[in-house]
């Protein structure tokens, strides 16, 4: 039968390998039982996929234009340093 629950030890490609037959409103079968995951691997895969989606986040970001905004005040902002550090010495 069709499960739904990827974190069931019983899950195979879509179905119960304990081939239950009963399910609940959210396609979990009744003898679900969830894969147990150390800490550690999921502190792992939690910065992996924070990463993952910090970098999905830049590249739209930077598909928008706003990257190349952030830039350009950026460089504006090293030039007017610069400037200002040659007046004062200047001074």
């Amino acid at each position: 039968m069709s499960c739904l629950n990827r974190f069931c030890i019983y899950y195979r490609n879509e179905f119960c390998a304990k081939g239950s037959n009963t399910f609940d409103a959210v396609g979990r079968c009744q003898e679900c039982v969830w894969v147990e995951i150390d800490e550690k691997i999921l502190d792992r895969l939690r910065k992996e996929q924070t990463a993952k989606r910090n970098i999905q986040l830049s590249r739209r970001l930077f598909r928008r234009g706003e990257m190349r905004k952030v830039a350009r005040l950026r460089d504006a902002v090293e030039e007017l340093t610069e400037k200002l550090k040659k007046d004062q010495e200047n001074l």
